[in-house]
């Protein structure tokens, strides 16, 4: 009798150490932890039992006894916590389960072990032969009952939770539960035959019984994958992934995440809690872009900004559907990229190919590109402008006889030319802007009280004179503090820019004529107080169009240029409308 019980619990302690390793080895998720736990446990118990019976004296047998209660009173604790993790029980008032899961196996563990000073557990030792075996009698103490009716509590509400999710076979859980059935009832058994006093006398049936639930339970593992999606997850990607990664449900909640996940979360002051956390909780935070995405159920990616301490990191979140023919439910796999090193080089990448360097303004390129993006200027073909041939006449009479008066004129006035060539490659008789017909509402462009566009053309005047005179260094502290005092003054505009060499351009979506031109004049006054020793005083000359919005931005751009010109041949240092000079040659 006692060659075949060292047989069987030799191989059940094999088999308990093979399978605490090997669900050690096969995921490190939280999830593993109650049956890698109970393993270990049972473990202890068996091993400590089969030493126990070879013993031939009360201390010997009482030393090993010691070394069985290492796991005895945490079997059923870890028992109910493997069912209660599985099925997503523990989700509510986990604080209370974990109190009366783990309170009276602790208070088992003290008790046990200072016995010798209170007999709660044991009242009194001694040894009974049976069966040509010597086994340790024990005087079962109060406490002893009260943590059997506490385990036999553990054992059966495990095995009535598994037959709830049996009966439910949620796809969630697959055949695994009806495994973890088998081995409930198998621990109930012994359990119950203890407590009774039934079966073969002096035997501790539940160390006979427990060890025939090893193989159940790895049969639940290793077939019917009993952590379902999370292990599986897990064991490919979760743990040793430097990104953050979190597992959701077909309900929209938080099943798994890794711990760079909790790490960046808690930075933004959000606690991941399997099980509780919906994703709608995370619509109010700055993840709110993955929140709306999985909401929408369809797989995304993009960047969120997430403040950490004093600077901005950038993260790149990608969402993908995990197959339902693998996994047999819908779930989403969310993973976080810190691409802030990435993002950063290509924002400073997209500064310099935006910005001049001298003014700190947008450069042309990127000042038309702003414009169209503001979304009230829009290409129209179809608009019939006839040209004006006597504003034309007389803007040319005026041009040719500043190049005779003007030495070093004509470098300038190619450069103009060059300047309105680049800005109108394609016009032609239709879309002339200073047609008198069909373009412009000039009920409309009379009415200040309308709120409507405007577009400034800013040209320094006699720039060419301070570079000749004064060199290059000064004209260019000339652009530089011509910037400041652009972005200073005009700050509420749209967009800002400099075009060209000496010429710069603001732009307003919404604004007044009144407040445009109080911001005009506080610019050309801030233009005097630009401070050096050397310079002449620094003027500009403005031209302004304006619109409703309903013209392509090449004939606004045109319309400006010639007001700028205009103010530039009528005495410079002054700002000039365009329907201004308009009106006035139909008056002619």
């Amino acid at each position: 009798m006692l060659d075949l019980l060292t047989v069987y619990f030799f191989v059940a302690t094999i088999l308990t150490a093979f399978a605490s390793a090997y669900l050690y080895a096969r995921g490190k998720a939280r999830q593993v932890i109650p049956v890698l736990a109970l393993s270990m446990s049972i473990c202890f118990y068996v091993f400590g039992y089969n030493i126990e019976l070879h013993m031939n004296t009360i201390e010997t047998k009482l030393f090993w006894n010691y070394f069985q209660y290492v796991g005895i009173p945490f079997v059923s604790a870890f028992w109910l916590m493997t069912a209660l993790v599985y099925t997503h029980r523990l989700t509510q008032h986990k604080w209370l389960k974990y109190l009366y899961v783990f309170g009276i196996p602790v208070m088992t563990f003290i008790l046990r072990f200072t016995n010798a000073w209170h007999h709660l557990y044991f009242t009194d030792y001694g040894l009974i032969e049976d069966y040509g075996i010597s086994f340790l009698a024990k005087g079962k103490g109060p406490w002893f009952y009260v943590q059997s009716l506490h385990s036999m509590s553990m054992v059966l509400m495990a095995l009535v939770i598994y037959v709830i999710s049996y009966k439910k076979r949620e796809k969630l859980e697959g055949n695994s539960v009806s495994y973890m059935l088998g081995a409930s009832a198998v621990a109930c058994t012994g359990l119950i035959l203890n407590i009774l006093g039934l079966g073969l006398d002096e035997i501790d049936h539940m160390v006979i019984f427990l060890p025939l639930t090893i193989p159940i339970v790895l049969m639940a593992v290793i077939k019917e994958n009993f952590w379902e999606i999370r292990t599986r997850v897990r064991d490919m990607i979760f743990e040793d992934n430097a990104d953050a990664l979190v597992l959701f449900n077909k309900a929209r909640r938080v099943v798994d995440f890794n711990w760079e996940a909790q790490r960046l979360f808690e930075t933004q002051g959000i606690v991941l809690d399997t099980g509780e956390t919906h994703i709608k909780q995370l619509q109010s935070t700055p993840f709110a872009p993955v929140a709306d995405s999985l909401l929408k159920e369809h797989e995304h990616s993009g960047i969120i900004e997430l403040p950490k301490a004093q600077e901005t990191c950038y993260y790149e979140f990608k969402l993908l559907a995990l197959s339902k023919h693998r996994l047999e439910t819908e779930s989403f796999l969310l993973s976080l990229q810190n691409v802030t090193e990435r993002e950063r080089f290509q924002q400073t990448l997209q500064f310099q190919a935006s910005t001049d360097s001298l003014s700190g303004l947008l450069n042309r390129r990127a000042f038309f590109e702003r414009v169209g993006q503001c979304g009230y200027l829009t290409a129209d073909a179809e608009i019939d402008i006839k040209p004006e041939a006597t504003f034309e006449a007389r803007l040319d009479a005026e041009h040719d006889a500043e190049l005779e008066a003007e030495p070093g004129a004509k470098l300038e006035a190619e450069h103009g030319a060059e300047h309105e060539a680049k800005l109108n490659p394609k016009l032609d008789d239709k879309q002339n802007p200073l047609s008198s017909e069909g373009a412009l509402d000039r009920a409309a462009l009379q009415n200040n009280n309308h709120t409507r566009c405007y577009l400034l053309m800013l040209d320094i005047d006699h720039f060419k004179r301070i570079n000749d005179t004064y060199g290059h260094a000064a004209g260019d502290v000339v652009i530089m503090e011509i910037g400041k005092i652009l972005k200073t003054y005009f700050h509420s505009a749209d967009v800002i820019g400099r075009i060209g060499g000496e010429e710069f351009a603001v732009f307003y979506a919404a604004i007044d004529q009144e407040q445009l031109m109080n911001r005009v004049t506080t610019f050309m006054d801030a233009l005097k107080h630009i401070e050096s020793d050397t310079l002449p005083a620094v003027t500009a000359s403005i031209g302004i169009a304006e619109t409703d919005g309903q013209r392509p931005v090449e004939m606004l751009m045109k319309e400006a240029d010639k007001a700028l010109y205009y103010a530039k041949e009528t005495g410079r240092n002054k700002a000039v409308f365009y329907h201004t000079i308009l009106s006035g040659i139909q008056s002619m």
